[in-house]
């Protein structure tokens, strides 16, 4: 299980990584920020960025707050990190 540290910034034009600083990455998600919408969008989208089943990533931490600690199942540690560099618009 390997875990990362993420700092959303919710109704964004389109879902994106934005950048790495300090092992926080940034995403921005394309979703309202309201009733969990949001989690479940940042959800969806890391797991078509990192091709895995959306029941392998669990937002451990941080569900009411922009910056979630995020738990990934069954992943490689240099797989998962390389999959999310390649995503920075």
């Amino acid at each position: 299980m390997y875990r990362i540290s993420v700092k959303i910034t919710p109704n964004s034009k389109r879902n994106a990584i934005v950048s790495e600083t300090d092992g926080v990455w940034s995403i921005k998600i394309a979703c309202q920020p309201i009733e969990g919408k949001a989690n479940i969008e940042l959800i969806k989208y890391l797991s078509k960025v990192l091709d895995t089943a959306k029941s392998n990533i669990v937002i451990d931490k941080g569900q009411t707050s922009k910056i979630k600690i995020i738990l990934i199942e069954g992943l490689d540690e240099n797989y998962i990190v390389d999959r999310l560099r390649k995503e920075i618009a």
